[in-house]
């Protein structure tokens, strides 16, 4: 996933849910983020979405 990026202020992480949702519906569960770029000033600019798959 990648941030939307005000280089003044924030940044705003879009699109997260709808992937979310799609992938709990194909049977994985959302595990957490681990950010994998980041701006000049420490700011997480991209990350991974991470997730596990529910076994009945």
């Amino acid at each position: 996933m990648e941030y939307d990026n005000n280089k003044l202020t924030n940044a705003k992480l879009r699109g997260h849910r709808e992937i979310i949702t799609e992938d709990v519906k194909k049977g994985y569960e959302p595990m957490g983020f681990i950010p994998v770029s980041f701006g000049p000033s420490g700011k997480t600019l991209a990350g991974d979405l991470i997730f596990k798959e529910i076994v009945h």
